[in-house]
C-alpha cells in the first residue's frame, strides 16, 4: 500500500512627482523607432518593446517583456537573495517574452492552469519583468499592478499572463519571475541556502518597482501587489512580512493564502533532508556538508530530483532567526503564519479576496488519481465510510486518532446516508476539500485583516463553457468552477474566444480587481460591480460572480463551504 498523501503530495499539482518628471515620462513613453516603443530607464538604459490593444476598447499597449531586475543567481549565488540588475548598452530588446526560471521539464499539476507547462526554454538567468502600460496624453503617473503567477512553487512564468483584458482600465501590469522549485524554496538554513529564494526574488522586483516605475508612468505610491493560487499565498507572505513592508499598499488574492496547510512548510530541514536523498547526497550530513553536495549539482540534477521525489512540496518556510544565515531584518518568515495574521504582527493593508465555487475539485482528482485508484479504494465500502475522510483529514496534517474530526467533517460535508458510495459522497468531498484547501484560509484571511485595514470578500461562481485547467477524466463525470477558471476572464488566452455571458463576467472581473487596483474599493461607478462594503465580522457581507453573469451583492459566506452538496455539479462537458 502506498504512503498515506500528506500536505507535501501536492507536487502533481501569487507622489506626487514635479513637472519636469512628468514631461520625461511623456518623451520617454512616446519615443520610438518606427512603431516601436522605447523606454529610458534612468540608471538601467533603454528599451524597446511591442505594441498591442486592449480587449474591448483598442487602447494601445506598450508591452516590455523580460526586463532584468535581478543578477543571474548562479555560481555561489544559486541559493541566495539576489542582487539587483546591472544596467546595459545600447537599446535591450523586450518585444518579447524571456526564458522562463528552471523547472521540471516534464512537471504537470492540476494546480496550474493549463498554459504554465514545459516548452519554453528556462535559463537560471530568469529574474526579470514585464511592464505593460497604457499610452495616456495627459502623462500622468498609474497605479500599478504588480501579479505573482502560480504553479505549486514549481511551474510557470510570466509569459501566459496577458495584459489585453486588465489594461482596458488605466493601470500598469508588471509580473515578475522567480525562482522555482529547490532553487526558489529550499532551505537548509544556511549561508549558502538561507531558504525563501523566491520571496526574496519578489521582493527584489517590488523594489524595482518602486525604483523604475515611474519611468514607465507608473506611481510608486499606488502599487497593488496579488496573485493566484500559490501567487497568492506569496502575495499573502509579503503582505505579512516586515521585509516587503511598504513597497506595496494594496493585496489581491485568488484561490490561495499562505495561511493554508500548503502555503508554508513549519519543518524544512525534514524537507531538504529528503530531497538530499533523492539527490544522492547523504541525508544524514551536517548542514554545512549538504549545502556543499547540493550546490555541486547541475540545474538538471535538481530538477531531476524534484521531480522523482514524490510526495515532496518545496514552499515558503519558516527561517530560524538564531542560524546566522541572514542578519534578523532580512528574515522573511520569522514565526507561524496564521499566527502572525491572528495576532495582527504585521502592517495591515486594504485586501481583496476571492476563491472559486468549486475549488474542491481540483484537489479531489488529486487524491483520486494518486491514493484511492492505486489502492482499489474506489469501492471500496468499509474504506469510504470509516477511512476516507481520515485520509482526508491527514492531508490537513490535522491528528485525528479519536476519529472525533472525521466524525464531525462527515457530518458537515457528506451525510450518513452517502458514506459507502463514492459517487454519492462526490459532491460533499468536493465542498470538503475546497474548504480545507482554499475556501476558509481566504475566508480567514480576509476576517482577520478587516479588523485594522479595509477588506473585501468575493466568490467567482461562475460555469462557462471554458475551463484552464483540464480534468484527468476519472473522477465521476461532473464538473463545475475549477480551481484557475477565473483567469480566463482577467487575462486573455489564445484560442478562447468568449460568448456574450463570457464577455460580461470579463468585464466583472476586470472591474472587480481593477477598480481596487485604482481606487482601492471594487466598486464601479458604471453599476458592472454593485456597491461592496467592506467586509464586517458582524455582518459577513461578500459578492458572487453568479451563473447569470451579474454580480450580486450576498451575507452570509458559510453557505458557500457547502455550495456541491447544497446545489448539485454540473455534468462534465465532453
Amino acid at each position: 500500500m502506498q504512503e498515506a498523501p500528506t500536505r507535501r503530495s501536492f507536487k502533481m499539482f501569487l507622489s506626487a512627482v514635479c513637472i519636469c518628471q512628468l514631461l520625461a515620462f511623456w518623451l520617454a513613453t512616446t519615443t520610438a523607432q518606427g512603431d516601436t516603443p522605447v523606454v529610458s530607464i534612468a540608471g538601467l538604459g533603454d528599451v524597446k518593446g511591442i505594441t498591442s490593444k486592449s480587449y474591448r476598447s483598442g487602447i494601445a499597449i506598450n508591452s516590455f517583456w523580460s526586463i532584468p531586475y535581478g543578477k543571474a543567481p548562479t555560481g555561489d549565488q544559486r541559493f541566495k537573495v539576489a542582487e539587483p540588475a546591472s544596467g546595459w548598452e545600447g537599446i535591450l530588446d523586450c518585444s518579447k517574452s524571456g526564458p522562463v526560471c528552471p523547472q521540471p521539464v516534464t512537471f504537470k499539476s492540476p494546480f496550474t492552469p493549463n498554459w504554465e507547462g514545459d516548452s519554453t526554454q528556462s535559463s537560471e538567468d530568469c529574474l526579470r519583468l514585464d511592464v505593460h502600460t497604457r499610452q495616456t496624453e495627459s502623462g500622468r503617473l498609474l497605479p500599478v499592478f504588480v501579479f505573482l503567477h502560480g504553479g505549486a512553487f514549481a511551474i510557470g512564468g510570466s509569459h501566459a499572463i496577458k495584459p489585453q483584458i486588465l489594461l482596458d482600465h488605466e493601470l500598469i501590469l508588471v509580473v515578475p519571475q522567480y525562482r522555482l522549485g529547490p532553487l526558489g524554496f529550499l532551505n537548509l538554513n544556511t549561508a549558502d541556502i538561507p531558504g525563501n529564494a523566491a520571496l526574496y526574488d519578489q521582493n527584489l522586483a517590488l523594489k524595482w518597482v518602486q525604483e523604475h516605475i515611474q519611468d514607465f508612468g507608473g506611481d510608486p505610491s499606488k502599487v497593488t501587489l496579488g496573485g493566484h493560487s500559490t501567487g497568492a499565498a506569496m502575495a499573502s507572505h509579503h503582505m505579512l512580512s516586515s521585509y516587503s513592508s511598504g513597497l506595496f499598499h494594496r493585496v489581491i488574492t485568488h484561490g490561495g493564502s499562505g495561511t493554508a496547510h500548503w502555503g508554508t512548510m513549519s519543518d524544512p530541514l525534514t524537507s531538504a533532508r529528503k530531497f538530499a536523498k533523492a539527490l544522492n547526497c547523504t541525508a544524514d550530513s551536517s548542514n554545512i556538508e549538504l549545502t556543499s553536495c547540493i550546490m555541486g549539482k547541475s540545474t538538471n540534477e535538481l530538477m531531476d530530483a524534484y521531480l522523482g521525489e514524490d510526495g515532496l512540496l518545496l514552499s515558503p518556510s519558516l527561517q530560524n532567526v538564531t542560524s546566522g544565515s541572514l542578519p534578523d531584518e532580512m528574515i522573511f518568515i520569522k514565526e507561524d503564519t496564521f499566527d502572525v495574521l491572528t495576532s495582527h504582527r504585521y502592517t495591515p493593508v486594504p485586501l481583496l479576496a476571492g476563491s472559486n465555487k468549486h475549488e474542491g475539485l481540483l484537489y479531489l482528482e488529486y487524491f483520486y488519481n494518486s491514493w484511492l485508484v492505486p489502492n482499489n479504494y474506489t469501492n471500496d465500502k468499509e474504506y469510504l465510510t470509516h477511512y476516507l475522510v481520515t485520509h482526508i483529514a491527514d492531508v490537513y496534517e490535522v491528528p485525528d486518532s479519536s476519529g472525533v474530526l472525521a466524525d464531525a467533517l462527515t457530518k458537515r460535508y457528506i451525510g450518513k446516508d452517502t458514506l459507502g458510495d463514492f459517487e454519492a459522497m462526490f459532491d460533499g468531498l468536493v465542498d470538503l476539500c475546497g474548504a480545507s484547501f482554499v475556501k476558509g484560509n481566504v475566508y480567514r484571511l480576509v476576517q482577520f485583516n478587516s479588523a485594522n485595514s479595509s477588506s473585501y470578500l468575493y466568490s467567482f461562481n461562475y460555469f462557462g463553457k471554458d475551463h484552464l485547467v483540464h480534468h484527468a477524466h476519472s473522477t465521476p463525470s461532473k464538473s463545475g468552477v475549477l480551481h484557475g477558471d477565473e483567469l480566463l476572464y482577467l487575462f486573455p488566452q489564445d484560442g478562447i474566444m468568449f460568448d456574450e455571458d463570457q464577455g460580461k463576467v470579463s468585464e466583472i472581473m476586470a472591474s472587480l480587481w481593477a477598480n481596487f487596483i485604482i481606487h482601492g474599493t471594487p466598486t464601479s461607478e458604471q453599476a458592472v460591480v454593485p456597491k461592496l462594503l467592506p467586509f464586517n465580522k458582524d455582518q459577513d457581507n461578500f459578492l458572487i460572480i453568479d451563473q447569470n453573469a451579474t454580480a450580486i451583492l450576498a451575507y452570509n459566506y458559510r453557505p458557500q463551504y457547502t455550495i456541491a452538496r447544497d446545489d448539485g455539479l454540473q455534468e462534465r462537458l465532453q
